[in-house]
């Protein structure tokens, strides 16, 4: 019986110190404000955490959202978005934990459709600033009674404009349909295999708005992979422009009369390049090399000249016309194996301050057209008009249908940079940002150069 009573008072003495553990013991130590707090990973949403601490390293960006949100109802995908960019900076009160950004993923509501195997952070930058757009951006164009006229058959409405563009010495191949909802990139993508390796798609947000809320908008017509067709410009829907929005430029030259074309201006989002062709799998490339791929002039045969009236060929220069206050590099890393995707490991040397000076119209104007490739080296960030820092660098392990997304940026202290894997934070070094393999890269303007 002293043995029963014995193991009673043993038992509740248990409980006791349990409690009063729970409820008077030590405490989580909470972050210091302004440290970079971790995000959970709430099944298969790497690529989500990836890029929120890739956007929360952009203070041009941070700072156009905040005055946004500011504006913004309390439920709006801006004003989520700007609170979990806050938490994740340490920000707010709460300091205490990861991050859940459960509030991002239901504020977006049908535009989150990133299945398992299926989820691209470069496809999801592209949704939030879609998001963005159509929570901040309100409709300018004026209408008229012909706007309820039928399109003629044929007319390029009736296509979704996006501006393709192809490096010169791409391998040419069938054309197949331009449209992929998944621009063919790293990790898992969608409809691979209706999609050509290395067309570069300057898609905007505005486009896509068009497109995904509208079922029966009809797909690009096929053409050819050297095609001189200049799709139309995309209209503006609204009156402001987030730090990513720029303008492509694009121009013929004809080769017999010099005669050259009204110079067309594309919005983009991101600049898209994609590798160059090669029989190895392990080779090295520089950005700046990349970018002169995307910018050298190119040799459209058969073309009908507005000056000379007769058809020869003439050059085509592609340039950055309007350079975005931030700037998102896209690699391009799938290419085709035998019969299947295989995702490109490629190393891509970058600077931390990238200047795109050579690969603007003005510096094309210069060139005068000619087929040279701007000189760019790799450490070239001293001299130079329009300078970029690296505020972020978003790198996929695995293979082409599987693996993780990291994400390598600045802290909010002077030279701090910070090592990011779902709630794993370490500190790390600029050494290891720049021995990163870049899927998306994330530069800001240097203001006062």
């Amino acid at each position: 019986m002293d043995v029963e009573r014995l193991a009673v008072f043993a038992g509740i003495g248990f409980a006791l110190g349990v409690g009063a553990f729970v409820l008077w013991g030590p405490t989580p130590r909470p972050r210091r404000r302004g440290q970079v707090a971790g995000i959970t990973n709430l099944g298969f949403t790497c690529f989500l955490n990836s890029l929120l601490q890739a956007l929360g390293a952009c203070p041009v960006f941070l700072k156009w959202l905040n005055e946004r949100a500011v504006k913004s109802k309390d439920t709006s995908f801006t004003s989520n978005l700007a609170l979990v960019l806050d938490r994740v900076n340490g920000f707010t009160d709460d300091l205490y934990g990861n991050v859940t950004p459960i509030e991002v993923i239901t504020s977006l509501g049908p535009l989150w459709s990133f299945e398992p195997g299926y989820q691209d952070a470069h496809d999801l930058f592209h949704v939030m600033l879609m998001a963005l757009q159509n929570e901040t951006q309100t409709p300018t164009r004026k209408f008229c009674l012909s706007d309820a006229l039928p399109s003629p058959p044929g007319s390029p409405q009736d296509a979704l404009t996006l501006r393709s563009v192809s490096c010169n010495d791409l391998p040419q191949e069938e054309p197949s349909r331009l449209l992929s909802s998944s621009q063919n990139m790293t990790s898992s993508t969608r409809s691979i295999p209706s999609s050509k390796p290395g067309v570069i798609l300057a898609r905007s947000s505005e486009v896509l708005t068009r497109y995904l809320t509208d079922e029966s908008s009809p797909r690009i017509p096929e053409r050819a992979w050297r095609s001189l067709c200049a799709l139309p410009q995309v209209t503006p829907l609204g009156n402001e422009n987030h730090p990513f929005s720029g303008f492509l430029t694009s121009q013929l030259k004809c080769t017999r009369c010099q005669w050259r074309s009204p110079v067309r201006y594309d919005k983009l989002e991101t600049v898209s390049l994609p590798l160059p062709p090669g029989d190895t799998l392990w080779r090295r490339h520089t950005l700046g090399e990349l970018f002169a791929r995307l910018v050298t002039s190119e040799v459209i045969n058969n073309v009908e000249c507005d000056g000379c009236g007769t058809r020869s060929p003439a050059l085509k220069t592609l340039t950055m016309g309007k350079l975005p206050r931030c700037l998102c590099i896209h690699i391009l890393r799938t290419t085709w194996g035998t019969g299947a995707p295989v995702k490109r490991d490629d190393v891509v040397i970058f600077p931390e301050v990238f200047v795109l000076d050579p690969f603007t119209f003005n510096e094309a104007k210069k060139r005068n057209g000619q087929a040279t490739l701007p000189v760019m080296g790799i450490n070239s960030g001293a001299q130079g008009k329009h300078k970029y820092r690296l505020r972020a660098v978003i790198e996929h392990r695995g293979r082409v249908d599987t693996g993780h997304f990291v994400c390598y940026r600045r802290g909010n202290w002077n030279n701090q940079w910070i090592y990011t894997s779902d709630n794993v934070v370490e500190k790390t070094s600029l050494t290891d940002v720049l021995c990163a393999n870049p899927y998306l890269m994330f530069y800001e303007r240097i203001d006062g150069v």
